[in-house]
């Protein structure tokens, strides 16, 4: 494949994407927004090895939401600015996205043991009433 027919590719997924920036723009900003994501990191030290994957990616996709709306917020900021922003911002999405998992984890087992089993026996994970030998 051709460097033509690559960056054809390129701009047609980012076009696809609704990202209007320049690719050296938009690329600058996705290593600023991962560089910021691991400074914040760093000074926060995750509680789980999780959360280390789960804020790359976070900030993976909120910098790549900021680049797609960046001209609709501010279009006289340097997009650069604002995915470093969106990336440093990712740890709290993350920590977040964890503490809804724990609480919601909580919260199911609150829930009866019959429709707990009930539901786990539909997704195939459990074991349902009439399997169980008490």
């Amino acid at each position: 494949m051709l460097p033509t027919e690559t960056n054809a590719l390129v701009a047609l997924f980012l076009a696809a994407l609704g990202i209007a920036a320049p690719l050296p723009d938009l690329t600058g900003g996705l290593f600023l927004s991962l560089a910021c994501a691991y400074l914040v990191m760093a000074l926060t030290p995750p509680e789980r090895r999780l959360a280390f994957w789960l804020t790359l990616a976070c900030c993976l996709i909120a910098s790549t939401i900021t680049a797609a709306i960046w001209t609709r917020i501010v279009p006289d900021w340097s997009l650069q600015l604002l995915m470093a922003a969106a990336g440093a911002l990712s740890r709290h999405l993350a920590m977040g996205a964890i503490e809804f998992g724990n609480a919601l984890q909580d919260q199911m087992g609150k829930l009866p043991l019959e429709l707990k089993d009930r539901l786990l026996a539909k997704l195939g994970r459990g074991t349902s009433k009439d399997d169980r030998d008490d």
